[in-house]
């Protein structure tokens, strides 16, 4: 009888171990820290992750800035950049800084190996720039490059010694009755040498019931993905509606008012995922794909099939036009909140609210374990 209750209180202590290793591997993702860029109120914005430091550009009362911080500095340290709009930021893999931004009808490019000197690259609308792993700048362009006055989708490069001849990928017309267009493109380089993008392109047909919009994520040399949607419900694609990371990509969207994903890997995209109700979706694929989007001024965030409210101290986060960036484990959220101000928030996993209670147990069995947040 006494082996017996000896093997019965060890099967007991076994079973509570098990159970106290499963509630600590169990993780959260928890929004703990925000940072406020103090009385910015921007429509236009975009935000970059290196080690330790977040790096924001930004439009407000018509220039474009460049902002910095690390997590123990007091305050943003911010460079105007000069007058300017719509800007989109990139770190090269040596951690240069760079902004693009357009001005009186042109890009320009400023970055801070240059001491942010800026200088036109060429004509355009708008550009969305980043740096792949090998160091290449890639510039996206929308604008009007030859002469009929519908929009095309250009490129330009920088491999270290100057930017390439611009060199038009989609081409916008218009003709007897038909037509193609295209807009709302964003651009991911890959973490080795390349990019991919997205945009929306538009099929008239002569008729509504003839015509269709098809946002799309496209891999040159490579498989692409797209939806067709009807001609008025179209699509919404965000700045950063296509993002790269090892191996992976990862693609949103919204129309008729929910938000679609999708995932690419090993070239093969899946089907699009319906996240529900929202838009203004940004992805980011260097931790897995995930999304984030507002659905009637809430901020949400989905990932590997769960979607949940971003949460801050309790509340949830109202704010709109989100930018998603990870680094390592932790991912960032910039948005702008409903005062009008750009916010920083920041992740870290922690346990659950469950892993007070294996502690509690645990410490019957060994000394009590700190849980960190």
């Amino acid at each position: 009888m006494q082996i017996q209750n000896q093997l019965k209180a060890l099967r007991s202590l076994a079973s509570l171990a098990l159970s106290l290793g499963m509630c600590l591997s169990a993780q959260a993702l928890v929004w703990q820290t925000k940072f406020d860029l103090t009385s910015i109120s921007s429509e236009n914005y975009d935000l970059a992750i290196g080690p330790l430091r977040a790096h924001v550009a930004y439009e407000h009362a018509g220039h474009v800035y460049y902002a910095t911080r690390t997590p123990w500095d007091s305050d943003w340290a911010t460079v105007d950049l000069g007058p300017g709009a719509t800007p989109s930021v990139a770190l090269g893999p040596d951690g240069t800084a760079h902004v693009a931004f357009v001005n009186a009808g042109s890009i320009h490019v400023a970055s801070s190996a240059d001491g942010w000197a800026s200088a036109p690259v060429a004509a355009g609308l708008y550009g969305s720039l980043d740096v792949d792993g090998s160091g290449v700048l890639h510039l996206m362009l929308e604008g009007n490059y030859d002469g009929d006055g519908y929009t095309e989708i250009a490129l330009v490069q920088n491999a270290g010694s100057g930017w390439s001849d611009l060199s038009v990928l989609h081409d916008g017309w218009y003709d007897s009755g038909s037509g193609n267009y295209f807009s709302q493109m964003s651009l991911a380089a890959l973490p080795g040498s390349g990019y991919v993008y997205a945009l929306e392109s538009a099929n008239w047909g002569g008729k509504v019931s003839w015509s269709a919009k098809y946002p799309s994520a496209i891999v040159p040399g490579g498989n692409n993905t797209s939806m067709e949607v009807g001609w008025n419900a179209g699509s919404e694609l965000s700045r950063q509606a296509i993002a790269a990371g090892d191996g992976l990509l990862g693609f949103t969207f919204a129309t008729g008012g929910t938000v679609y994903a999708s995932t690419c890997t090993a070239g093969i995209w899946s089907g699009f995922e319906s996240l529900g109700a929202g838009g203004q979706a940004t992805v980011d694929a260097k931790n897995g794909v995930a999304v984030a989007f507002q659905n009637g001024g809430v901020l949400r965030f989905a990932k590997d099939g769960s979607v949940e409210t971003v949460l801050f101290e309790g509340a949830e986060v109202r704010g709109i036009r989100p930018f998603l960036v990870s680094e390592g484990e932790e991912y960032f959220l910039l948005y702008r909140d409903e005062q009008g101000t750009l916010s920083l928030l920041t992740t870290a996993a922690v346990p659950e609210p469950g892993a007070v209670t294996c502690l509690l147990a645990g410490a019957l069995l060994t000394a009590a374990r700190r849980r960190k947040r």
